[in-house]
């Protein structure tokens, strides 16, 4: 037996096991077909056409377990609060420039500048020789989570792993930042049927595999003007005792089990699992037995107040009619209005998703939605903006104890993101936005 036979042989021994028993490499190509609907749309598109500025390295292959990681940026202080920041780029410093000028001071549609404004903080940026500079008007901790929400936008440079070929389909880009994606095409779909990754409805056996987001919704009750002080919901009197009866009584636990599949838990919590563990609450106890809810026959104009509800989403609908039933059992009419806008003293049934998994951005994201809920606290402020995290922690939890102790906001109920996907669907994750990505999905097998 010849020496160049024998010596492969060993060594396919000890590799280990025959090719027909190896584990199957990620194939590439062909389409995903995706529901994604209304407000979910531009994020998801941003997720595919873009690349964020800076990121944990939560998609595969990127960056180091929790650790930051960016393709366009280095950013220098490492570890403590600054009013002045420098980065470098690796791609052309103007379209990094022009992102963050858009970002965090002038387009308020985007969270990071929002976040700013409700903290009371501006911020210039400049650029000289090789560097970008970010300066805060007082000094800021938590920079890279605010970054995380910046994208460099595709209309600057290319970006994303895919690009946009149709108005509902986008195609694999060897241009982008970030390597080609395995997959061909995605197709944006509006029909369930249709659709190898769905929203997450009814029961998660009906959907095949699931994937969830790493923090739920949360469904708040907003009470805007002065309506908080005219407590129709008979929460304030020597307040705790009657906020325990109204969570008897409006039993959301049930609602979410009804509306949502059982797919999230009542909560008398704002800031949710995944941002903030479970932590001690204002205690509240019965001084009297709940009667349950007894419609009254007849309801006066005197007694209407407005409630506004986004009515594209079931969940918070049934919501708003429970809500409308609580308040008719205390002869009060709940009078609908169109816009939120156009809501001054009144409630509002919100389904709030918090923009990142950082609890001092997340309080000051959901302040800037509402101006019944800014803090005249400059100290506090700044805390949530600190560069300990536990730092940030402790402030957004003493924020979320005066929303509630003001009755300004009532938890109702946690609420899960999760997606139905195609068993031989691999590599999809959900973002923070609470969209499937699809940068490092692939077909297992024939699709």
């Amino acid at each position: 037996m010849s020496k160049w036979w024998v010596m492969p042989c060993l060594i396919a021994l000890a590799l280990g096991p025959v090719p027909g028993e190896a584990k199957r490499l990620p194939e590439p190509g062909g389409e995903v077909r995706v529901q994604v609907l209304g407000d979910d749309i531009g994020a998801f598109e941003e997720n595919h056409l873009s690349v964020r500025l800076l990121e944990r390295g939560r998609r595969a292959g990127v960056g180091r377990g929790d650790g930051w990681y960016s393709r366009v940026i280095r950013v220098e202080p490492d570890d403590t609060a600054a009013a002045r920041w420098s980065l470098t780029t690796r791609v052309q410093r103007a379209f990094v420039l022009r992102s963050l000028k858009q970002c965090l001071m002038t387009d308020t549609t985007r969270w990071p500048a929002r976040v700013l404004a409700a903290a009371g903080i501006s911020v210039k940026v400049s650029m000289a020789r090789e560097e970008i500079f970010l300066v805060f008007s007082r000094p800021v901790g938590a920079v890279r989570e605010l970054l995380s929400g910046c994208w460099l936008q595709s209309a600057f440079a290319s970006g994303g792993g895919f690009r946009r070929v149709q108005p509902t389909v986008l195609e694999a880009s060897d241009d982008g930042l970030v390597p080609r994606p395995l997959l061909d095409r995605v197709r944006l779909v509006g029909d369930a049927e249709q659709a190898d990754i769905r929203i997450g409805r009814g029961k998660a056996g009906e959907m095949g595999r699931v994937i969830a987001a790493a923090y739920p919704d949360v469904l708040v009750l907003i009470q805007r003007g002065e309506i908080a002080q005219v407590d129709p919901l008979g929460v304030a009197a020597k307040a705790k005792p009657g906020l325990a009866a109204f969570y008897e009584q409006f039993a959301a636990g049930t609602l979410v089990q009804f509306y949502a599949g059982g797919h999230g838990m009542a909560s008398r919590g704002i800031l949710p699992p995944g941002i903030a563990e479970p932590h001690p609450l204002p205690r509240v106890t019965l001084e009297h037995t709940v009667k349950p809810l007894v419609l009254s026959a007849e309801v006066g104009s005197e007694t209407e107040v407005s409630v506004y509800v986004d009515p594209g989403d079931k969940v918070a609908k049934g919501f708003e009619d429970r809500l409308s039933l609580f308040l008719r059992s205390r002869a009060i009419a709940a009078k609908r209005v169109d816009t939120e806008s156009g809501l001054k003293d009144g409630f509002v049934v919100f389904r709030w998703r918090p923009p990142t998994r950082d609890p001092g951005i997340s309080v000051l994201e959901l302040m800037s939605r509402f101006r019944e809920l800014r803090v005249n606290d400059d100290g506090l402020l700044l805390k949530l903006l600190a560069g300990a995290r536990a730092t940030r922690l402790e402030a957004a939890l003493e924020v979320e104890r005066r929303w509630i102790d003001a009755r300004r906001v009532i938890p109702l109920a946690t609420l899960d993101v999760w997606y139905g996907v195609h068993p031989r669907l691999e590599g999809v994750w959900v973002s923070d936005e609470g969209v499937p990505v699809l940068d490092s999905a692939y077909w297992r097998g024939a699709p």
